[in-house]
């Protein structure tokens, strides 16, 4: 499998310790879960401040939340710990 040029296809937000609190995610891709034939995603979700380290979940797409945000905006959201970014969600 070849891997495709543009890695993060999504910003998305997803559960994080508890429902209700969420940090931001990229979508890598998508699995198909074999048992109930449901598409899930691979979404990366990185470590602050290195966003090199972090990572992988798999999550129902329902699971995702999709907040409007430009993959650069939640990178630079990521990067700055909050302070440079998007300031809203759709």
């Amino acid at each position: 499998m070849v891997p495709e040029k543009q890695v993060f296809k999504r910003a998305v937000l997803v559960d994080f310790l508890k429902p209700g609190i969420f940090t931001v995610g990229f979508v890598t891709g998508s699995v198909v879960d074999r048992r109930n034939n449901e598409k899930m995603l691979k979404v990366y979700i990185p470590t602050p401040p290195n966003p090199a380290s972090g990572t992988i979940v798999i999550v129902r797409e329902s699971d995702t939340r999709d907040p409007g945000w430009t993959i650069q905006g939640a990178i630079k959201a990521v990067i700055s710990g909050g302070i440079i970014g998007p300031d809203e969600i759709k």
